[in-house]
């Protein structure tokens, strides 16, 4: 009944209070992260100017948010934002902890319907717009019938980085927003509970966000590997590291499906026809990954894709791209290519043996042979992997190939489960799966499985609606998984149609690697001016993250008998609710799997979720805090 009444209020202010988006005025009111339909129904729904309200805990990072609108196009906007300072105490949050983003974007559109839980308005700039906020067309009314068209928006973003050592309490500030002549003054508050989140080098859950070099050489069109092209990966690696990200993934042959164009070791031509091994590029990438996200729990390097023999999709199959199957059915009977530097040091690609030839072994097991020993002289012997398998298991030839020269060698499968066994094929030491997971909200403990275990959102994309990220981990996490994983950092859009709009990712360019549904389709972060940056989603995730590791930090407590008594009543109380809440919020009845799954929620699971996830953080972090004070403050 609570919901339904919800519903109610939110159609009969349609009608109310609708004149007054009409009347020409300037219109401003508070967002809600979590409910990105407000970002452009917020006005029907009361237009309400309330406080900005966050809440969280101590080294965290959490937001909140308003929105401009106006039936004409917004111009110079600006926004700015007062020290957040303690209330009946000392203390303060200094701005550089601050961060006032615009949040801008395009209606997406595609074969599906955009949900009213999509974040339309995405891409999280930290620059006002440079040019007028365009008034929204009905293009694509067909997708998004129940947009409001004729009207320009846009939600303005505030996020706090809290301090470790920031005293617990209450703090505010005034956010002020200008735009179009008009302006409006919001109260900020900020609720810091007295418990402080890891860093996210040591957070518990799994989040793999899987970074692509090609992508920023093409979109910022600076050479592979050159310094620029080096500080736009460092861009990438900061915002992976703010999730806690902790794999690499060093593809041997080029043209893979993670969207290489060359390989990451090369081969270097030496007189009488032999090759030295070229690690360069891969001793600068993890001497960077190290020093940004500290180091890697797996070093993955693939030396198989489905294109090569062997492969799933190899023959003509169906329920696959005809430009993929031509591609695939054109390069039977060739072997992988390979970066190779000449003596002149320009690099060209070289096709290797086919891997049933006995010259490809001879060839590949002395690199094969010296990974090894690689990684020992970075302290990271023991997160050598080797990949990738999808939905098909490598050939036979490389198989035994790594296994010749590395018994027992681990390696990595990113496909809709295991077929024909976990281990008869080969040893997978971390999957990402989309069905083959031991459930979801179960009350499980998933972070203490002790198979690297995730989930894989295949088809996610940037109009998935937004609590899909931020519920994602947490239903994992409760059930049998570790968390998520094979989520694209940087994959976005990047190759451009004859039309110059965005048509194709990286991997794209290379049919044959196609993946079909087991493809990277999404992407946290959004092409900026002058490198990367966050948008709404990956600010949902890495909120999602943090909810995370409050629960693990109580739940330990509980397990480890630390607390007792009516605290420990308390906290058991606080997670079961907190349960009830997810299942009602993310499960599809009768299914047991989120609604993510098949990307839209229910209205009523949605409005669940955007209006109450607050109340329920609150909750959690608070309960966090009574834990760490009896805990002495650990």
């Amino acid at each position: 009944m609570r919901l339904l009444s919800v519903l109610i209020c939110l159609v009969l202010s349609l009608g109310c209070a609708s004149a007054s988006a009409q009347d020409g005025k300037v219109l401003f009111w508070t967002g809600n992260p979590a409910g990105p339909h407000l970002d452009i129904v917020g006005d029907e729904a009361g237009a309400s100017a309330g406080p900005v309200k966050i809440v969280g805990a101590r080294n965290g990072t959490f937001s909140g948010k308003v929105v401009v609108c106006a039936t004409s196009p917004l111009t110079d906007v600006l926004a700015k934002m007062t020290e957040l300072r303690r209330t009946g105490g000392k203390g303060k949050i200094p701005l550089s902890q601050v961060q006032v983003r615009y949040a801008t974007g395009w209606i997406k559109s595609g074969w599906l319907v955009q949900s009213k839980a999509g974040s339309t308005f995405d891409v999280l700039d930290a620059a006002p717009p440079a040019e007028p906020v365009p008034v929204l067309n009905t293009n694509y009314r067909k997708y998004h019938a129940w947009v409001e068209w004729g009207r320009s928006y846009l939600p303005v973003w505030v996020t706090v980085t809290v301090p470790v050592d920031a005293p617990a309490g209450e703090y505010a500030a005034a956010l002020t927003v200008r735009a179009s002549g008009a302006a409006r003054t919001f109260p900020v508050t900020l609720t810091v509970h007295d418990w402080a989140l890891p860093d996210s080098t040591r957070f518990t859950t799994w989040i793999e966000t899987i970074q692509s070099p090609d992508t920023l050489a093409i979109e910022y069109r600076v050479p592979l590997w050159s310094e620029a092209h080096w500080k736009l990966i460092e861009q990438s690696l900061r915002y992976g590291t703010m999730l806690g990200n902790k794999t690499v993934y060093f593809p041997l042959i080029c043209e893979s499906n993670f969207g290489n164009a060359e390989s990451s070791v090369r081969w270097v031509k030496q007189p009488g026809g032999s090759c030295r091994f070229d690690f360069s590029l891969v001793e600068k990438y993890l001497e960077l990954q190290t020093k940004v996200q500290g180091k890697p729990r797996i070093v993955c390097f693939p030396v198989w894709d489905t294109f090569l023999e062997g492969g799933q999709f190899a023959g003509d199959i169906k329920f696959e791209p005809e430009e993929a199957r031509k591609e695939r059915l054109a390069y039977q009977g060739k072997g992988p290519e390979v970066t190779v530097v000449e003596a002149s040091g320009e690099t060209s690609k070289a096709m290797q043996p086919t891997l049933s030839d006995p010259e490809y072994a001879a060839l590949w097991t002395p690199l094969i042979r010296e990974l090894p020993g690689f990684l020992r002289k970075h302290g990271l012997e023991k997160a050598l992997f080797f990949g990738t398998a999808n939905d098909q298991v490598p050939a036979r030839a490389t198989l035994d190939l790594v296994g010749g020269v590395i018994p027992d060698a681990k390696w990595v499968i990113h496909a809709h489960s295991f077929y024909g066994g976990k281990n008869t094929k080969a040893n997978f030491q971390y999957a990402a799966f989309v069905w083959g997971v031991q459930g979801f909200c179960t009350g499980g403990q998933g972070w203490k499985n002790p198979f690297l275990l995730v989930q894989f959102m295949r088809n996610m994309d940037d109009h998935f609606p937004i609590t899909s990220y931020r519920l994602a981990p947490e239903v994992n996490v409760t059930g049998g998984q570790r968390g998520i994983g094979r989520i694209g950092l940087d994959y976005w859009p990047v190759i451009r149609n004859a039309r110059g709009r965005r048509a194709g990712r990286a991997w794209e360019r290379y049919p044959k690697a196609n993946w079909r549904n087991l493809n990277i389709t999404d992407n946290l972060l959004a092409p900026g001016r002058d490198g990367p940056i966050a948008t709404a989603r990956f600010e949902m995730l890495r909120e999602g993250v943090q909810e995370c590791e409050a629960r693990i930090f109580i739940q330990t407590a509980l397990d480890g008998k630390k607390i007792t008594g009516a605290l420990a009543e308390t906290c058991r109380t606080v997670l079961a609710d907190r349960d009830t809440f997810l299942r009602n919020a993310a499960i599809v009845q009768g299914k047991g799997r989120p609604w993510f799954d098949n990307m839209n929620p229910s209205d009523e699971a949605y409005l669940l979720y955007a209006t109450t996830w607050q109340s329920q953080s609150e909750r959690l972090y608070k309960a966090a805090a009574d834990v760490s004070r009896k805990l002495g403050g650990k």
